[in-house]
């Protein structure tokens, strides 16, 4: 998995860095195959529309990423934006 870094242009908010930061981290094979480490970063409301259509929620999200960890993937784009006040949007192709 490579991923490039955070966007330049969001340089000045800790709080994006942070976001992008952890969904870089979560896509590490290491990360995904320590539910204890997934517990601190994955946050008790977590959703996700994955590309497939499928709904990942914070129990399987636990329940699976340990179970096959490796991931061959390339993160390009990342970005984040503030949605409110406690909401954090990241993105990424």
């Amino acid at each position: 998995m490579r991923a490039t870094g955070p966007d330049p242009d969001l340089a000045g908010d800790p709080d994006l860095d942070e976001a992008i930061l952890g969904e870089i981290t979560l896509l590490d094979p290491g990360t995904r195959a320590d539910p204890e480490r997934l517990r601190g970063l994955v946050h008790p409301d977590f959703l996700e529309f994955g590309a497939s259509g499928r709904t990942h929620t914070h129990d399987s999200v636990l329940r699976d990423l340990p179970a096959a960890p490796d991931l061959d993937a390339e993160v390009t784009d990342i970005g984040a934006v503030r949605l409110a006040p406690d909401v954090i949007l990241v993105t990424y192709t």
